[in-house]
């Protein structure tokens, strides 16, 4: 009896202290590690994505596209068509010596009334016009708005408008015998009595 009692100490004994614990391997997933733990069946809550943080991207600004200056035309160019388009629209006034206009106009009564329109005042005659301004000495030089000078036997006698210059020769607005008319300076009759031009307005 003694003996029997002894055996079953022993089994007890190795009952309670004996027990093979399971080793895991380092790679056993959550829910494994946690059945042994409680002896139980369930289920892990599933842990939270990591969500991947992105650098902002970056959004780059259109460039602006280059806008070119306007080019501002010369004082004289742009005052010497102006003067031109006013002169234009007294085309077909007739001729009446000595008269200043609007109705009747001279030669140096013409360019005197136009110019005034614009604040420059010229003397009356044609031979005193020519005494002012800076002289444009060559053809291909002459600007719109210019004076143009006309001479029989070096006597300054008529006085117009350069309209444009063409390389050897111009056109101009001038008041003659039959109005208010736009001529060339090849013409047979103007040609040879071309005398000179003179710039009256500021090129500042």
């Amino acid at each position: 009896m003694k003996k029997v009692l002894t055996l079953l100490l022993a089994a007890a004994a190795v009952a309670s202290c004996g027990v093979v614990r399971k080793v895991f391997p380092e790679d056993a997933s959550p829910m494994q590690r946690y059945e042994y733990r409680t002896g139980q069946g369930g289920t892990l809550p599933a842990p939270k994505p990591v969500e991947e943080k992105q650098a902002p991207q970056k959004i780059e600004k259109p460039a602006e596209p280059v806008r070119e200056r306007p080019q501002t035309p010369a004082t004289t160019s742009l005052r010497g068509h102006e003067l031109v388009t006013y002169a234009k629209e007294f085309l077909g006034t007739p001729y009446r010596y000595a008269a200043n206009g609007p109705d009747h106009f001279d030669c140096s009564g013409f360019t005197t009334y136009i110019f005034k329109h614009f604040g420059i005042s010229l003397p009356r005659t044609s031979r005193d016009q020519f005494s002012v301004g800076r002289p444009v000495v060559r053809i291909r030089d002459i600007q719109p708005g210019d004076l143009v000078f006309f001479a029989r036997n070096d006597r300054i006698f008529h006085v117009g408008i350069a309209v444009e210059s063409r390389g050897d020769h111009f056109t101009f607005i001038h008041a003659s015998n039959s109005g208010v008319i736009v001529s060339s300076s090849d013409e047979t009759y103007w040609k040879p009595k071309f005398y000179g031009t003179k710039r009256v307005f500021s090129e500042d």
